[in-house]
């Protein structure tokens, strides 16, 4: 308790919006439900009584809109919330009672600013793992991503996955600092396996050829209307991209 008084000199940090932001235990382990049953024990304790906790997790695990959650890839389920942000609120929705939904700001029928911040209340009043977050979000017609990402400033206890954790862009997204704060890691041997996960990609030799064809056949069907620059780009790109199957063969 007296680690999470607050900074240094024991005050609470107030940012810029003037709300609070309080020394916090971030807690990382590996899948969201080593996390849950972490998140499970700490209701049962004393202290976690009087805790203000919460569970972070992927627009893929927390995305309560049918036509965007079923998507299937985080990469396409990210994409796809931040371009229904983009838009202005349309009556023909997923969520039920839609139209009245008025204070939604953009294309997403869960954005309503009030019921957010209520479910972020919710949030911090018991301690809640991410499957609990999520029934509340449907249940309410807020958005468990964006209700929980406004809980982190006055959290004591955050708990996200290793992946979160250690990708500055993802970490910086949910509003998650390591300045100031303890970060426990469950699990720690596991640690740089993640992060090599985290800055790798995988690029099979069929995945490369299939590279090849596609470039050739935009060359050959639009290069005609591409400027002599992009033109020259796209060669450039595509004799790497027929060099890597070779590359791959020989690894």
């Amino acid at each position: 308790k007296e680690l999470l008084k607050g900074d240094d000199d024991g005050a609470p940090r107030d940012d810029d919006d003037g709300e609070m932001d309080v020394r916090k235990v971030i807690y990382c382990s590996r899948t969201h439900t080593q996390l849950s049953q972490f998140m499970n024990e700490v209701r049962r304790t004393d202290w976690g009584k009087d805790l203000k906790a919460v569970a972070l997790a992927s627009r893929k695990s927390t995305c309560i809109l049918p036509k965007v959650a079923n998507l299937g890839s985080a990469v396409r389920v990210n994409a796809a919330c931040l371009d229904l942000q983009k838009k202005k609120p349309d009556a023909a929705s997923d969520a039920p009672s839609a139209s009245k939904q008025a204070k939604s700001t953009n294309g997403c029928p869960y954005m309503d600013e009030d019921k957010r911040l209520d479910l972020r209340d919710s949030v911090l009043a018991e301690v809640t793992d991410i499957e609990d977050v999520v029934s509340r979000g449907r249940a309410s017609g807020a958005c468990p991503y964006y209700a929980s990402r406004s809980a982190v400033r006055p959290a004591q206890l955050v708990t996200l996955p290793y992946t979160s954790l250690v990708h500055k862009g993802t970490r910086e997204a949910l509003g998650v600092s390591l300045k100031g704060n303890i970060v426990v890691i469950d699990e720690a041997h596991n640690l740089i396996e993640a992060i090599n996960n985290v800055h790798s990609a995988t690029l099979t030799e069929s995945a490369a050829a299939m590279l090849t064809s596609l470039f050739a056949d935009y060359l050959e069907r639009f290069g005609t209307r591409l400027s002599p620059k992009n033109a020259s780009q796209l060669k450039q790109v595509l004799v790497l991209i027929k060099a890597l199957p070779v590359f791959i063969a020989n690894v």
